[in-house]
């Protein structure tokens, strides 16, 4: 019996495939949903979460899990029974924030999580890879349905790996950043799907999209502040189009009558939606257009004396550079967006002259993110949305002249898309490509919080007493109230005096000073970290005392007989020298050809602090503090010298009277309890 001969015939498969393009797509799509999950999900296998912000919604989360409502108890306040934080805000406490993120969160486990993962904590760190995935499948739909289904492929892919929302919307990020993304663009998708389709039920639900959005940030009031620009916009162009032609202007505008009562119901909708969500004051969407320049006002008055404004300090919140804006959005970004203006005269415009409109709103929201990033870097975020927008355009309107009937020009399009997105590096020419900075974020996230802070956390859970109260900087506050279950003076949702005064403490050389304001704080244990000595030009700022801890790396070391020289170099003719001779030490600073001894120098012999003084004549008032591994030097001057974190953190509490030095965490975090 002969052999049937089996053959495939990929010339029929193919004209199937053109003719079932939906199929195409919807493989396409679920191909990008898969990889955004996917690359999302690379650091899931760390329990703990990648910052010290996240724990201040999982905390929350797990109060609603346990008593039904955020905060540790329930107060009376003008005859009511509302939520209070007795952890935040110590030793006062205050009201709990509801928030839409941490009700999800807590509701979402109860009813589906905890019959999938053994407990909230495990559950919270998947909360932005599912928002991450939603706002990249509502990227695609909002696109594709304005500017067809390639434009909503490319647009959804590019925004799946953006940098700067890949950073904060990877499993173990659980703060409000991939929420927030989501809300933006579902509200701006049902809002201009209502436009489209005059709808008043898409319009109402857009309000609705917005009272959500208004629930999870308050800041959400950009949003419809951008819709309002966009539709007063199109009321503009119309009464001057009016003109032109010589039209009666109210004719011209009755014709849009109906999209203008849908952007009526869709503000009515909203401000009754946030008003039922959060209150009145944050239904005045129209505020935010104080936000920037009282943003602008801060920075400018920096120098003020007195309390300072603790955002001054956060890097998100510090003015972006062009340099900057284009490193975190990538320049291949930024170069698909000048194609789409390179491309509008070949035939781009032509294609898209019915979406003046659309076009319009995405010009606006993406000139006034690009300018708040200038203002705060935080927004580089938010700019990057409408600019994968923009790269979904001319990603679809380059694939579409792929032709088999122009094979060079088919191949050159598809070689010059997989170059720009797989190959090209960043702008400075040394950073990984648009694709693979997306896998490098992923693969770089890790725990906020270990070693050292873990094992802190559990001491303070399990060996201090109950509503002791804790202090330090507000950075750990968080993760110290959610994973130690301790009061905490301040965290990282504070910016009023309880931030200033712990700046004076850390930085007041009058030991009195920072003892009292213990006392008024009701402050049971103090603590100090490694991490704080790198801050301290923020903490000293907020004090009104601008300051560093200058530090000075290992240049070389020399042998002299019996002496090793370790020398750390300031400058090409300034340097500090170390001289270690058996027991002793010594320090000198050398400018030019001149030397002079350095009064006090501090190293560490057998793992103990030894403290070296000179009396000689013209010593410079500094003491050189070596670091146990000889690697570098703080030379600290007496404001320094004397200054509590320096006496807390580097002298381990010596000589300070009024407080008890309790436990070291590998040299990492010390604990002093306050007497």
């Amino acid at each position: 019996m002969a052999e049937q001969e089996y053959s495939v015939d990929f010339s029929k498969i193919a004209e199937k495939l053109v003719k079932n393009k939906k199929v195409i797509f919807f493989v396409l799509l679920a191909l990008v949903l898969l990889f955004s999950a996917w690359v999302r999900l690379i650091p899931a296998d760390q329990y703990y979460l990648s910052a010290m912000d996240p724990y201040w919604h999982y905390r929350h989360s797990a109060e609603i899990v346990d008593h039904g409502y955020p905060g540790t108890e329930l107060r009376e306040i003008d005859g009511k029974m509302v939520p209070w934080d007795s952890f935040h805000n110590a030793p006062y406490g205050g009201k709990a924030s509801k928030e839409f993120y941490q009700y999800f969160t807590a509701y979402t486990y109860m009813y589906l999580g905890k019959y999938l993962v053994p407990d909230l904590m495990s559950w919270i760190k998947y909360t932005p890879v599912f928002f991450g995935v939603l706002a990249v499948l509502f990227m695609y739909l909002l696109v594709a349905q304005l500017f067809g289904k390639g434009a909503g492929l490319g647009a959804a892919f590019m925004f799946s790996i953006a940098p700067s929302f890949l950073t904060r919307s990877v499993a173990g990020f659980a703060d409000t950043d991939a929420p927030i993304a989501f809300f933006t663009i579902l509200s701006f998708y049902l809002f201009l799907l209502a436009w489209d389709k005059e709808s008043y039920l898409w319009g109402a639900s857009a309000g609705l999209s917005m009272g959500l959005f208004a629930f999870t940030w308050g800041g959400y009031r950009f949003a419809p502040l951008f819709i309002t620009a966009a539709v007063g916009f199109h009321v503009v162009s119309k009464i001057t189009l009016a003109y032109v032609r010589k039209k009666n202007v109210i004719s011209e505008l009755k014709t849009h009558r109906k999209k203008y009562a849908v952007f009526a119901v869709f503000l009515l909708s909203m401000f009754i939606f946030v008003t039922l969500f959060k209150g009145i004051e944050l239904a005045k969407f129209w505020s935010a257009t104080r936000v920037f320049s009282s943003l602008k006002e801060m920075q400018r008055e920096s120098l003020d004396t007195g309390v300072r404004n603790v955002f001054l300090t956060v890097s998100e919140m510090s003015p972006g550079s062009l340099v900057e804006i284009v490193s975190r959005v990538h320049i291949i970004s930024v170069f698909l967006f000048f194609g789409f203006l390179a491309l509008l005269p070949f035939g781009l415009w032509k294609k898209l002259s019915g979406k003046f409109f659309h076009l319009s709103f995405f010009t606006i929201w993406l000139a006034a993110t690009f300018y708040s990033s200038f203002t705060a870097v935080r927004f580089i975020e938010m700019f990057a949305i409408p600019l994968a927008i923009f790269c979904g355009i001319v990603i679809a309107e380059m694939l579409s002249k792929i032709s088999s009937k122009k094979p060079v020009i088919s191949i050159f399009m598809v070689l010059t898309l997989i170059t720009l997105i797989f190959f090209v590096p960043n702008y400075n020419l040394s950073g990984p490509s648009y694709f693979q900075t997306s896998i490098s974020i992923a693969e770089q996230s890790g725990p906020g919080v270990s070693g050292p802070w873990l094992d802190f956390f559990d001491w303070v859970k399990t060996e201090t007493p109950e509503g002791a109260i804790f202090a330090s900087w507000w950075d750990p506050g968080h993760a110290l109230t959610a994973l130690g279950e301790r009061p905490a003076v301040a965290d990282g949702s504070q910016n009023d005096e309880h931030v200033h005064d712990l700046a004076i403490m850390f930085t007041s050389t009058e030991m009195n000073t920072s003892l009292s304001l213990m006392k008024e704080y009701n402050i049971s244990y103090f603590f100090t970290s490694s991490d704080l000595l790198p801050k301290y030009s923020a903490i000293s700022f907020l004090a009104g005392q601008p300051d560093y801890y200058p530090q000075v790396p290992l240049s070389q070391t020399t042998q002299q007989g019996d002496t090793t020289v370790l020398e750390y170099r300031l400058s090409k003719t300034e340097a500090v020298y170390v001289s270690l001779t058996g027991p002793l030490a010594s320090a000198t600073l050398q400018s030019g050809y001149n030397t002079v001894p350095i009064q006090r120098v501090l190293v560490f012999s057998s793992g103990q602090a030894v403290n070296f003084e000179t009396d000689a004549d013209g010593a410079v008032d500094y003491m050189i503090y070596v670091l146990p591994d000889y690697q570098s030097v703080f030379l600290l001057p007496p404001r320094l010298e004397n200054n509590l974190l320096t006496r807390l953190h580097l002298f381990a509490g010596a000589d300070v009277d009024g407080l008890e030095f309790v436990k070291d965490f590998g040299g990492t975090i010390k604990v002093f309890k306050v007497k």
